[in-house]
């Protein structure tokens, strides 16, 4: 540098100093006055701060109090803090504690701290709300409120907090940046709360909650004391929840985890809901989705009124498919478990419901599922179904079943089979049945195949349309017009019928109105079945109609025919009236009439009551039994006790037989029949039969005696067996009198005794030798202690082997001889007098006026028929030797003349050494008899002049006598005229009728 540029340069710098020192000054000058205003401020701090606040305050609108206890730079104190209405505010805070932070565009609010909160708070649909302190925090578009960008720390705060579905009561810790990270807890508690149409009663929550990047969530068990819907009551049970929202809480989602909360659903309990809700929306608009087990599930009045449906099924084909699936279905809803998958829609007060899945298992593995197909939904619109259903396992029947509903209440359309499904013997299916549902009525329309017992036998193929409407107030009402039934087989129970079909007719059939009994009212016949025993026996059963009204059923002209035409088991009822109850089937039956194979006998005006239960049938009441042989061998007997019952296939019966106009007891009867093969037997027990003139007489049991015997006396008793098969018939008996009186054509006989052994009873065939002891017979001629033997030769014959008496000092014999009682054949009986004592003879007959010696022998040969009794060539012939005669009454005849006399007095001592008496004529009419002798009058102490005139002349005497047999050989006091019993006979003759075949063949044959 020059000399003459230096001086510039110090000028320069001296300048600068004198800039920088100016610019000292005033700098020194600024701060002070910036400490000075510093130093105002700080000294006006409270007073600039309280007006900023108010400021605020009154730029938002918002009515305060407060008390400012600290301000500094950086910490400002609030205490005694109200906010809102003064009678109602929306908080109170006993301290807040502000924090300012600076930044380039000023002080903001970095932190606040509050204690001793009490904020009233509100959900809605518009979000969260704090009342009147929205208007102090930040808005968002739409002006939604959000968290704050500030760290709290919250201690002593409780919340009043408002929603939808009630108020909850919360106190709250915590701290952190809402807009960032906040932890704290939560105790929430509600007295009651409102969700949908549910009614929740003392809620408390023990949660977690907390905030994430401005997004609020809680989470923790929530816990309920109970529940109740409409349908729906709920115990005590745990939530534990896991819910969040989005910064402008418009929006909230849930997921809650169930357990507990046991309860009841209409009329259906269960032990607990365990698993998970989740959902997601606008407060009072969520939608849901739940996936839940129901533990415990049971309808226990359901349970019982189906496991009492097992007996309404006793006696009916479906007696084991009804009781195992009714046993089956019992035991499920007694109890089981549920698995529910269902979609929700919660709109304020209304609930949308989408049922996606329901699994119901019981025990044993039974399973019911109901699945979507389209959609199940219940909404207040009502019900909408596209679902398929399926049940099966635990001894469940199988179904299978779709539903079908185009919008909330239209029709239901559903379509469904059954089967097959099999219990023990029995078994069932259904053809694809239409139901259809319109609200009003639900129609349906099937067929069922049944196979299962009937009483003790069985039916294969029953096929039973099934056709009816059910209304919405319960009425039924089933098969409108006429249906088929039809079935493949049936056996009962020895019988095995072949296909048939039979058609039902109603108007409708089946009918039963809303709370009622069920009412059936059909018709159908004529009605034939044919089948064939066990052993192969052909069989049929007919009917012209049956009837079931009201409860009871009447059948027309009911015939039951077993066997062969040729040897056929029949019974014919004109009507069977009957009723069902719980036990079985029971009734009355009227005009019954039928006879058993193999068995001569006609059962006819059979009337009473009968009873078919478990499978037996039993009969009671009066009928009439009659001889079905060719020519009848007893007369029709009654009975009022007959009782009959079918029994795994036996026939038993029982009955006591009388004679109808008396009443008398004539046997006892116990009868057993097996269907299967055609055997059976019969025990007769005649106690007693007791006999006695003007009361009961044998022709009142049978035509055999008629003319034969009359006023019979005595008691006869005896047993009978009869056994009948394949083969043929086979009976026997013993019958017997100890002591028996009557009247005979021969004359009274007394003290009938002894047993007859019948080899064949329904034949009246006995073996031969058969003895009966006769006290006395008298044909106007007492013989007493006789002895018959004889046998019973069938077809109403009798083979007299012997018979003989002893007679007046010999014997009176009658020839072996075959009598036939069964036609109107003569009858013949040759009778033998040997060494008859003439003397004895006169004295057994009380003669006073006659004496005589000399032993006879004759034949008396004896016919009977129609007409009566009568003797053919009778003669009695006086042995060689001889004898005497003599006769010592008085003349009673003035006109004698005197031959006259002179024979008289001849015949007053003659000895006689021929003698011979010729005897024809009627026994209860005219008797020729002719008398020849040849003998010399002997001397006598007479001493008249005719006695010393005729003495030891020779007489020959030939007397013809006229009249009435007993007149003539008997005595007043033991005369007894057999022509009332004989013309009797002669006053109704039967017509002549072939021989009767013989029932059984005799002892020697075949028989089993």
């Amino acid at each position: 540098m020059t000399s003459s540029e230096q001086p510039d340069d110090c000028t320069h710098a001296r300048g600068g100093r004198r800039f920088l020192r100016v610019l000292a000054i005033a700098g020194a000058a600024i701060a002070g006055l910036v400490l000075l205003a510093l130093l105002i401020l700080w000294l006006l701090r409270f007073r600039i701060a309280t007006d900023l606040v108010d400021r605020k305050l009154a730029a938002a609108d918002v009515p305060a109090s407060y008390r400012l206890t600290r301000l500094g730079p950086f910490l400002q104190r609030l205490e005694d803090v109200r906010i809102g209405a003064p009678d109602a505010p929306d908080l109170t805070a006993r301290r807040i504690d502000v924090t300012i932070g600076y930044g380039l565009t000023g002080p903001a609010v970095r932190a606040i701290t509050v204690d001793g909160v009490r904020l009233r708070a509100r959900i809605g649909p518009g979000g969260f709300s704090l009342g009147t302190i929205d208007r102090l925090l930040p808005a968002t578009r739409g002006g939604q409120t959000r968290l704050p960008d500030l760290d709290l720390t919250i201690g002593d705060t409780h919340v009043a907090l408002a929603t939808p579905n009630g108020a909850f009561d919360l106190a709250v810790e915590g701290s952190g940046n809402p807009r960032r990270v906040f932890r704290g807890t939560a105790q929430a508690r509600a007295t009651a709360l409102r969700l949908a149409s549910c009614r929740l009663a003392a809620v408390r929550a023990d949660v977690r909650i907390g905030a994430e990047q401005g997004r609020p969530h809680v989470a923790g068990p929530i816990r309920i004391g109970r529940t109740n819907c409409p349908a729906l009551r709920l115990g005590a049970g745990v939530a534990r929840v896991e819910a969040s929202s989005n910064q402008t809480f418009d929006r909230v989602a849930l997921v809650a985890r169930l357990s507990g909360f046991g309860g009841e659903a209409g009329p259906g309990r269960f032990e607990s809901v365990d698993g998970p809700v989740r959902a997601e929306g606008v407060l009072g608009n969520l939608a849901a989705r739940a996936r839940l087990r129901v533990a415990g599930l049971a309808l226990p009045d359901a349970s019982r009124t189906v496991a009492g449906l097992r007996t309404s099924f006793a006696g009916t084909p479906l007696a084991p498919t009804g009781a195992a699936a009714s046993a089956a279905v019992a035991r499920l809803l007694a109890r089981a478990d549920a698995e529910v998958a269902l979609d929700a829609a919660i709109r304020g007060s209304n609930t949308d419901v989408h049922l996606r899945r329901m699994v119901l298992v019981g025990q044993g593995g039974a399973r019911v599922t109901l699945a979507e197909r389209g959609g199940l939904w219940w909404s207040a619109a009502g019900w909408r179904a596209d679902a398929a259903l399926t049940a099966s396992g635990g001894g469940l029947p199988p179904l299978d079943a779709v539903i079908r509903q185009d919008a909330p209440g239209a029709p239901v359309h559903a379509t469904a089979r059954l089967g097959p499904y099999r219990a023990g013997a029995g078994r069932i299916e259904t053809s694809s049945a239409n139901i259809v549902w319109d609200g009003r009525a639900t129609q349906f329309d099937t067929v069922m195949r049944i196979d299962g017992p009937v009483g003790d036998g069985f039916v294969r193929g029953l096929s039973v349309p099934v056709r009816g409407r059910i209304t919405a107030a319960g009425d039924l009402i089933v098969g409108q017009g006429c249906q088929p039934i039809a079935f493949a087989q049936a056996r009962l129970a020895s019988f095995t019928f072949a296909p048939a079909r039979i058609v039902a007719c109603g108007r409708p059939l089946v009918t039963r109105t809303a709370g009622g009994p069920v009412r059936i009212d059909a018709k159908a016949g004529p009605i034939r079945l044919v089948g064939r025993t066990d052993a192969g026996a052909p069989l049929s059963l007919t009917a012209s109609g049956l009837r079931f009204a009201g409860g009871r059923f009447a059948l027309r002209d009911l015939s039951a025919v077993l066997g062969g035409p040729e040897r056929p088991t029949r019974l014919d009822i004109a009507s069977v009236t009957g009723t069902m109850d719980p036990r079985g089937l029971s009734g009355d039956f009227a005009g019954a009439a039928g006879g058993i194979a193999n068995v001569p006998l006609n059962l006819a005006e059979a009337n009473g009551g009968w009873r078919f239960d478990g499978g037996v049938l039993r009969l009671d009441g009066a009928l009439r039994v009659s001889d079905a042989g060719d020519t009848a061998r007893f007369n029709p007997l009654v009975t009022d006790d007959a009782r009959l019952g079918l029994d795994g296939g036996v026939v038993t019966a029982s009955a006591t037989l009388r004679e109808p106009a008396s009443g008398a007891a004539v046997v006892s009867v116990r009868l057993a029949h097996d269907l299967a093969d055609g055997a059976g037997h019969a025990v007769l027990d005649v106690p007693g039969i007791i006999f006695r003139p003007r009361a009961l007489q044998p022709e009142k049991l049978t035509p055999l005696t008629l003319g034969v015997i009359a006023n019979v006396d005595g008691t006869i008793k005896g047993a009978g067996r009869i056994d009948w098969g394949a083969r043929g018939v086979r009976s026997s008996g013993t019958f017997g009198t100890e002591r028996m009186d009557l009247a005979a054509a021969l004359g009274p006989v007394t003290g009938i005794s002894g047993q007859i052994v019948l080899t064949d009873l329904l034949g009246l065939v006995s073996a031969p030798g058969q003895e009966v002891r006769v006290a006395e017979v008298n044909p106007g001629v007492a013989a007493t202690n006789g002895l018959i033997r004889f046998q019973l030769t069938g077809q109403s014959r009798v083979r007299i082997e012997d018979a003989s008496w002893p007679f007046a000092g010999g014997t009176l014999r009658m020839d072996p001889a075959l009598l036939d009682f069964g036609t109107d054949t003569e009858r013949r009986m040759t009778f033998r007098v040997d060494a008859l004592d003439a003397a004895a003879f006169v004295q057994q007959l009380d003669f006073p006026n006659i004496s005589a010696t000399g032993t006879f022998d004759g034949v008396m040969p004896m016919i009977f028929d129609q007409a009566g009794g009568r003797i053919e060539g009778g003669h009695i012939t006086a042995r060689p030797l001889g004898g005497t005669l003599a006769y010592v009454g008085e003349l009673s005849n003035a006109q004698l003349g005197a031959m006259g006399k002179l024979a008289f007095d001849a015949l007053k001592a003659i000895r006689y050494s021929a003698l011979e008496i010729k005897l024809d004529g009627r026994l209860d009419g005219e008797m020729i008899s002719r008398v020849q002798f040849t003998g010399i009058r002997q001397d006598t102490p007479d001493p008249s002049f005719v006695s010393r005139l005729i003495r030891n002349l020779p007489f020959r005497f030939n007397i013809a006598i006229r009249a009435p047999f007993r007149g003539l050989v008997g005595s007043a006091r033991s005369y007894m005229n057999p022509a009332l019993l004989l013309d009797r006979a002669r006053l109704s003759p039967s017509p002549p009728v072939p021989p009767a075949p013989a029932v059984q063949p005799p002892a020697s044959g075949n028989v089993r």
